[in-house]
């Protein structure tokens, strides 16, 4: 049969060419896929220069392996043989004959087979239970790191350029020598989500002992989780600080006691920030801090509080001798029993500024129950901030000032009690310090330019601000009114005029 191409619609001078379609149709697929990739590369851009990198994940997924194990042996060898990120699920009670080590470049997640009663990971008498090397990365998300009752150790120890993770779980119940129940961060980086380190205790070496909680010479930032119940002898029941230490969103220290910072100590190299809705509480000092003590730098923002601390001698809540910038947050509740500062003591550089409150702070048998700034230092209040509702058995309920304390902005100064200088107590002293100089007259300062000094109380003299025979007055603004003083100086009593 004969088909003609006028019939098929084709002429003779366009007959179909298979090799020459085959091209054309591979050139259009090329150029497709051409127009494919360059649409997606412009979309990734597009996405990335938004700033939002969580609609773009070119990375790929890392491979993770997951492990079970009932046995030390078990725990070693699967530690040692990690390629990949690893997560070891305990699935029973271990107790170990050595310590465990997380080696350079191996990531470790350890945690339980039994979410609801975590087991445990208990450590070899006079070893660490976990040893974090340099390089190498542990996660705790769900098991209990501790000792047996009697035996000697740290929880974990993180060396530096190691780094450790807690998530979830316990340290609880290690008892090493000197420094670092809990956790003995030596130049490492401890990140803490979640979970507890508590009942931790710290045995003196050569008369003291540092951090029942946490011993920190790295990095150590708290997002969440609580410290509480540590003990030592010395310095930072909850934790000890001599590197950068960060208290954020609603993390909780309580419980602890030392000879000075019952919650927190920070030594001189230190730097603690405190913000969020963190919380300092019921933390004891048998000297001086209750909640946090030390020098180096301390910074309290947002709605952080240090609340309901207890110190025999100095600073229920604070106890500083270097920096303390106080922006936000809340000193309240605060005790010192024997001699002065119920809420705050400062020997060094305080500042009180933006919205923060220092309030119903007690001295039972001592003077300055909201702060007593002492040592000749530098202590000033500016923005919104409030010193109210604090009392002390001698003088000084709001301020004892020694030093320098100048008053601007909106502050108030109100509902405070003592004997004498119910708001602001203001005198110097006679000192000789160092020995072997002649006596001289310290005065002290205070400065008001600005605020408001009401509505406190005196037994003696001196309702809203007492000015002894070595302390100097500067009124430059501001209002002292509706004072209260049971014998005389309702708002003002100055030795040097009477």
């Amino acid at each position: 049969m004969t088909v003609s191409g006028s019939r098929m619609g084709m002429s003779d001078n366009s007959k179909f060419d298979l090799p020459s379609f085959r091209s054309k149709r591979a050139l259009f697929f090329v150029f497709l896929l051409i127009c494919v990739i360059v649409f997606s590369v412009s979309f990734v851009l597009i996405l990335r220069s938004s700033g939002d990198s969580s609609l773009v994940d070119v990375t790929p997924p890392l491979l993770e392996d997951t492990l079970s194990v009932e046995t030390g042996v078990q725990l070693k060898n699967a530690i040692y043989n990690a390629v990949n990120p690893t997560v070891i699920s305990l699935d029973r009670d271990i107790v170990l004959t050595e310590q465990i080590n997380i080696y350079a470049n191996k990531n470790i997640t350890l945690t339980s087979s039994n979410k609801v009663n975590l087991f445990k990971l208990i450590g070899a008498d006079e070893h660490d239970t976990i040893y974090v090397e340099n390089g190498g990365m542990l996660t705790l998300n769900g098991v209990i790191v501790t000792h047996n009752t009697g035996d000697s150790g740290r929880g974990v120890a993180v060396e530096e350029g190691g780094t450790l993770i807690m998530v979830d779980g316990v340290i609880s119940d290690n008892v090493p020598f000197a420094k670092g129940g809990g956790v003995y961060n030596n130049g490492g980086v401890f990140t803490m989500f979640g979970g507890v380190i508590s009942n931790n205790y710290v045995a003196p070496s050569y008369g003291s002992s540092y951090g029942g909680g946490v011993y920190n010479n790295g990095v150590f930032t708290m997002f969440g989780g609580v410290i509480s119940n540590n003990t030592v002898s010395g310095m930072g029941g909850g934790v000890y600080n001599t590197g950068i230490f960060s208290v954020l969103g609603g993390s909780v220290i309580s419980g602890g006691s030392a000879m000075f910072g019952g919650g927190v100590y920070n030594d001189y190299s230190g730097v603690f920030n405190m913000s969020g809705n963190s919380m300092i509480s019921n933390n004891y000092a048998s000297y001086g801090g209750g909640g946090v003590s030390g020098y180096g730098v301390i910074s309290m923002s947002g709605n952080s509080l240090i609340y309901n601390n207890t110190a025999d001698s100095m600073g229920g809540g604070v106890f500083s001798g270097s920096i303390f910038r106080m922006s936000g947050g809340v000193i309240a509740n605060n005790s010192v029993v024997g001699r002065c500062g119920g809420g705050v003591y400062t020997c060094g550089n305080f500042s009180m500024s933006g919205s923060s409150v220092l309030s119903n702070n007690t001295a039972i048998s001592g003077v300055g129950a909201g702060i007593y700034n002492d040592c000749f230092s530098v202590f000033s209040m500016s923005g919104n901030c409030v010193i109210s509702n604090n009392a002390a058995s001698g003088v000084g309920g709001g301020v004892y000032n020694s030093g320098n304390f100048s008053m601007s902005g909106n502050c108030v100064i109100s509902n405070n009690a003592a004997s004498s200088g119910g708001g602001v107590f203001n005198d110097g002293s006679i000192q000789n310090y160092p020995v072997g100089v002649d006596p001289y007259v310290a005065y002290s300062t205070f400065t008001m330019s600005d605020g408001v000094i009401s509505n406190n109380r005196a037994t003696n003299v001196g309702g809203g601000v007492y000015v002894g025979i070595y302390g100097v007055f500067n009124s430059y603004g501001g209002t002292i009114s509706d004072n209260l003083a049971s014998n005389d100086g309702q708002n003002v009593w100055d030795v040097s005029a009477k």
